[in-house]
């Protein structure tokens, strides 16, 4: 780990100036625009027929997850946008196994109702389930302006507001794919 990001032993600076932990709200915006990148990027699979678009969106999504931190520094596009990076928990260099295990993880944090995502607001150096399967955790690479942490934030607080047509969207192509199945 660089010595920049490295806790000082300082006795009068506070816990929190220590810990170069991202926090929630922050991990919370980059992940938010790296959905909408591989959204964005999954579009151009729409007119596929429906296996080879899903298993299309799938590969676009764990490459983007898996290949990006390691292509950047630890960094996806919306984890440069909020000044974050995700380095190993012991230290060392990423490796592809910990990224690609890291996009695995993703799923499992979001299959337990994202409360695998929420755990990263209380757990020790704001580690989320996905770190904890991968033995990775995020943290500041630099501070970034208020404009910028406002407008990150606000893409991650309301992103999810957007998934409500997409899971109605989902509900009735899953119905017309049952629908077709049965003929």
């Amino acid at each position: 780990m660089n010595d920049e990001l490295a806790p000082n032993s300082s006795s009068d600076a506070s816990s929190a100036e220590l810990d170069p932990s991202a926090g929630f709200w922050l991990r919370l915006g980059a992940y938010a625009i790296d959905v909408i990148v591989i959204g964005v990027v999954g579009l151009a699979t729409y007119f596929l027929p429906a296996p080879f678009n899903v298993l299309l969106k799938i590969t676009l999504s764990l490459a983007y997850t898996t290949v990006m931190p390691m292509a950047f520094a630890g960094q996806t596009l919306g984890k440069m946008a909020a000044g974050i990076a995700i380095i190993r928990e012991d230290g060392q260099s990423l490796t592809y196994f910990n990224t690609f295990l890291r996009a695995i993880g993703y799923w499992f944090s979001s299959l337990t109702l994202s409360v695998g995502f929420i755990c990263a607001a209380f757990t020790d150096h704001k580690r989320a389930l996905h770190d904890y399967i991968a033995g990775t955790r995020v943290i500041r690479l630099s501070e970034i302006s208020g404009a910028r942490k406002v407008i990150v934030i606000l893409i991650g607080i309301l992103l999810p507001l957007l998934f409500i047509p997409i899971i109605a969207h989902v509900a009735l192509v899953l119905q017309s794919l049952h629908l077709l199945w049965r003929q």
